[in-house]
């Protein structure tokens, strides 16, 4: 489960970030495979697990599992709902936004009822376009803050490293300054 600390830097900005304990030669496997799903098929949206099949060994990790399970409960689900976001080499990056719920009216909730794992399969530095979250704004319904940027974080890490994000978070990608396509794999959970 979440540390305590964890779970107060949860609650308060919205986000966690976390490590698998996977090793760096199973996230190049993945990252290897994404490239070449891509390269073949385009992006396969919600069949990534079909057509990545070893992301699933991600949320089979207990330092995943147990992140969810502390914001969410032990009997939490995968939503169908799943995207690999690729921001490519020399990418523009993409605008502050929350994601919606597909259809629903936009109930917001300051109680988690949705979560969502940002995993990347590969190092994630300043230049690959790292994801950019501003903290806090999960409670709040515009993008405060949107143009503040002594207030917005990137969300960098080692191959494996994985966020645990609040859904109403405003969240963006930076743009992608480096000579390699940057992944990350978003999946939601309720």
């Amino acid at each position: 489960l979440l540390s305590d600390e964890q779970m107060r830097h949860f609650l308060a900005y919205g986000y966690v970030k976390l490590k698998t304990q996977l090793p760096t030669s199973f996230h190049r496997s993945v990252y290897e495979r994404t490239e070449e799903v891509f390269a073949k098929e385009g992006n396969p949206g919600n069949n990534l697990l079909p057509r990545v099949p070893q992301v699933h060994k991600v949320f089979d990790d207990p330092v995943i599992r147990g992140a969810l399970a502390s914001v969410l409960g032990h009997d939490y689900v995968m939503h169908s709902h799943r995207h690999p976001h690729i921001s490519p080499a020399g990418g523009q990056g993409g605008g502050w936004h929350k994601d919606s719920y597909w259809g629903y009216r936009k109930v917001r909730c300051h109680r988690t009822r949705w979560a969502m794992i940002f995993y990347y399969p590969q190092d994630v530095t300043t230049e690959n376009g790292p994801t950019g979250v501003i903290p806090g704004t999960h409670y709040y319904d515009t993008p405060v803050a949107r143009d503040d940027e002594s207030l917005h974080q990137m969300v960098c890490g080692e191959a494996g490293t994985a966020t645990l994000v609040h859904f109403d978070l405003w969240h963006r990608a930076y743009p992608n300054t480096s000579d390699a396509n940057r992944y990350m794999m978003k999946f939601q959970f309720t």
